[in-house]
């Protein structure tokens, strides 16, 4: 194909100047009436019962998957609003292998999506997967795992306050932490940490570790085998009261044994578990049920932004900004394109999102697979919300570089699209660039805010 440069439309750029301030996010319910109960498989998930939506994962088909911790269940909403069963009876007993919506749990601590394409669900008598097919399969037995996140095929799980990772051999190596309590460790290698009450666990798409340490009310973040250093720290009980704010639980001195069950109770009264989810594009997302609010830090940052809530108690605001809703509780937190989905008690409950944004390491020469572009090559972009429709170019004609209402810029010049669609664009660069150790990549869609990275050029 040959190349048609064409200048930027000044309707684009004018749209592009008009949204330089972000999109208010809205909320909705997508789960649930409020009211408890455990019915509606089959049927529309807004008229559907939950009593606890505690947990939540999602694939990459967008379903989302809430384990309701009080009713022994795990239910999926899928991408057109249809809520099923996906494991457990309802019952409580010991968990067992064979069809997941056949078993019952003593005690269901949270659910997380692999990469493998099972779903996997953390119990008081162990962590098990669920495959396509509806199998449940043991990971590790015997063993309480209250915490448990995927990178990639690799299983990470959490004590409370030490990091493991299961072995291919099934063996657990401590990547993070000790039986030991502290808030100690930045800068140092992640087994030398302490941490005082992990609740939470994300992986991102470069395989680093984001940790929740709700006692100390942290967020900490490493590579295993590297070092770990502090992302952010969210606001203290004690500070907000000052302004009328307050936990749902007072807070406390306390003393446990290290690695003890007394240990886990007193943290649970003490912190008021976190919730984290780290997005494509490594932007961290924290649910926070003590002041009922939900942040973002992005990427790169140590910012913290309100995104929803208002330190209040309810569950209001439906169909306006998520900045003015309130909750009743936050108990589970997950990101997609779509949106954050959040654990609102028997609800789940979504904060829009529409800005486009490029996944970490999502730019990547088309033949090789490499993380970069290279002259007169196509390459690929993978993020969300990166066209307005999916569209192709004709073969017969010049690439173009405005498609679906997306532009890419490299370094400022515009370069021909061949495919465009809200989740990956696919583009190529002209011949006769020269080798850049970093590069601007930009896309701007119309009606959007521009997003940009950068990039090698080989």
């Amino acid at each position: 194909m040959k190349f048609r440069t064409i200048n930027r439309p000044a309707a684009l750029a004018a749209a592009i100047a008009a949204t330089a301030v972000l999109h208010a996010q809205q909320i909705t319910t997508i789960a649930g009436t409020g009211a408890p109960g455990s019915t509606g498989d089959g049927g529309d998930a807004t008229a559907a019962l939950l009593t606890s939506a505690s947990s939540l994962a999602v694939n990459p088909l967008g379903d989302l998957f809430i384990l309701d911790a009080a009713n022994n269940r795990v239910r999926k909403l899928n991408a057109s609003g249809t809520i099923s069963t996906v494991a457990g009876n309802g019952e409580i007993a010991p968990a067992m292998e064979g069809p997941a919506t056949a078993s019952p749990f003593v005690q269901p601590y949270g659910v997380s999506w692999g990469g493998d394409g099972r779903l996997y669900l953390a119990l008081s008598e162990g962590l098990y997967a669920i495959d396509d097919g509806g199998q449940m399969q043991t990971v590790i037995g015997d063993r309480s795992v209250p915490v448990v996140a995927l990178a990639g095929r690799t299983v990470y799980l959490s004590d409370f306050a030490g990091i493991y990772r299961r072995e291919p051999d099934g063996a657990l190596t401590l990547v993070a932490g000790s039986l030991e309590n502290g808030n100690t460790g930045d800068g140092e290698p992640a087994t030398n940490a302490r941490f005082g009450f992990i609740s939470s666990l994300a992986a991102d798409r470069a395989g680093r570790l984001w940790v929740a340490d709700s006692e100390h009310r942290r967020i900490r973040r490493f590579t295993p085998g590297g070092l770990i250093d502090a992302v952010v720290s969210l606001p203290a009980f004690e500070e907000l009261a000052q302004n009328g704010a307050r936990p749902p639980h007072e807070t406390h001195a306390c003393s446990w044994d290290p690695g003890g069950a007394e240990r886990a109770l007193c943290a649970f009264d003490l912190a008021v578990p976190i919730s984290i989810a780290v997005d494509a594009a490594a932007n961290l997302y924290i649910g926070d049920p003590g002041l009922r609010r939900v942040y973002r830090v992005r990427a790169g940052t140590s910012d913290l932004e309100t995104i929803a809530g208002t330190d209040q108690d309810g569950s209001t605001g439906d169909g306006g900004k998520a900045s003015e809703a309130s909750f009743a509780a936050i108990a589970g937190i997950a990101v997609n394109c779509p949106g954050v989905s959040i654990g609102d008690t028997a609800r789940v409950r979504r904060i829009s999102l529409s800005d486009p944004l490029i996944a970490l390491n999502g730019v990547r020469d088309a033949e090789s697979g490499e993380a970069a572009i290279r002259s007169g090559r196509a390459f690929r972009i993978e993020g969300c919300h990166l066209s307005e429709t999916v569209q192709r170019a004709p073969e017969s004609q010049a690439l173009p570089t405005l498609l679906g209402g997306a532009q890419v810029l490299v370094n400022g010049t515009p370069v021909g699209l061949a495919s465009v669609s809200p989740g990956l664009i696919e583009a190529r660069l002209p011949d006769g660039w020269t080798r850049q150790e970093s590069a601007t990549l930009r896309i701007e869609v119309v009606g959007k805010p521009a997003v940009q990275t950068q990039v090698a050029i080989r």
